[in-house]
């Protein structure tokens, strides 16, 4: 498929390859980070909850 392409042209579909693949792994790590800020925030609010029902017994 490639054989036909001059070096440059086959740079370019690397370098946008891996351009892509970077783009494509920034945004796994991006909504993973939202996933787990959103466990944090419900573990804490659990944890607060139990501190503040063992204040009142």
């Amino acid at each position: 498929m490639l054989a036909n392409v001059k070096i440059a042209g086959r740079l370019m579909v690397g370098f946008g390859f891996l351009l892509l693949m970077t783009a494509a792994i920034g945004g796994y790590t991006i909504h993973a980070s939202r996933s787990a800020s959103g466990s944090l925030a419900t573990v804490v609010r659990q944890k607060d909850h139990v501190v503040e029902d063992e204040r009142i017994e």
